[in-house]
């Protein structure tokens, strides 16, 4: 669901930004709430169109279906789990203005064994084996792309496209194992 709406909200958001919140408050001691609102600057949709976006094979215009492409599966998909689930996908959208998408879903808490915590933390690898490198334009995303604790990577550079290319032909021709990847439409996409 979350995957869907912020691939949604990259694909019709041409300029400005795409924002994924995700929170969450205890509702007892067994019982959580997590809330997800995804909201963006793209094209938005015309209030006519909104009550039909969730229905399977409906887009919200035939001129936008044609030049981004799609099924008209994803919202219908995502709206069915989430209610599946016992929550509501809400819309509030105006043209040209962007669009913002939120539900939220009360959930048991799993009782988690000793065993299962040990597994979570240790991943099993070794210190300084992985190296990352992060590029972006956007000086925001270089803060927060840093890779978890967890990944326990060795080497950790943010950069942006402009001075990227040094590093990158560094990892190339020391015949490294990275995983290089970077999903913005303006940039190319390599795996090594």
């Amino acid at each position: 669901m979350l995957v869907n709406l912020a691939g949604n909200a990259v694909k019709f958001t041409h300029t400005g930004k795409v924002e994924v919140a995700i929170s969450g408050e205890s509702k007892g001691p067994r019982r959580f709430r997590l809330d997800v609102r995804v909201t963006d600057t793209g094209i938005g949709i015309a209030a006519e169109k909104q009550a039909r976006i969730f229905e399977a094979f409906v887009q919200g215009d035939p001129a936008v279906a044609r030049r981004y492409g799609g099924t008209g599966l994803g919202l219908a998909i995502s709206k069915n789990l989430v209610t599946l689930m016992g929550g509501d996908l809400r819309l509030a959208s105006e043209p040209g203005k962007g669009n913002a998408f939120h539900f939220s879903l009360d959930m048991d808490v799993a009782q988690q064994s000793a065993e299962s915590r040990k597994q979570r933390t240790n991943t099993g690898i070794p210190a300084r084996t992985l190296r990352v490198l992060v590029v972006d334009d956007n000086p925001v995303n270089l803060i927060v792309s840093s890779p978890p604790a967890s990944w326990r990577a060795g080497d950790t550079m943010s950069k942006p496209p402009s001075s990227a290319a040094k590093p990158l032909l560094s990892v190339r021709n020391a015949g490294s194992r990275h995983a290089i990847t970077n999903h913005r439409p303006h940039c190319q996409r390599a795996r090594r």
